[in-house]
């Protein structure tokens, strides 16, 4: 996991590498900086993997779990 780094300006600055994947930003605060960090990283992982299109939230798991499978339960 990549560590922030404040700037000169006052502004927070994080790079990361994802298997040979690179990718860098500027952000206002600290923890911002943290939090894009780790989204980028799974992003990259799942794109270095070949499974881009496979990265879901959870709400879209249960909405998908919602509809196939809960509609064929007895109520």
């Amino acid at each position: 996991m990549a560590t922030p780094v404040k700037t000169a300006q006052g502004t927070w600055r994080i790079q990361i590498e994802v298997k040979g994947l690179r990718d860098s930003a500027t952000l206002p605060t600290k923890r911002e900086a943290a939090e894009w960090g780790v989204k980028r990283a799974a992003q990259l992982l799942a794109c270095a993997g070949g499974r881009e299109a496979e990265v879901r939230t959870l709400a879209q798991a249960l909405q998908r779990y919602g509809q196939e499978v809960s509609s064929t339960k007895r109520g």
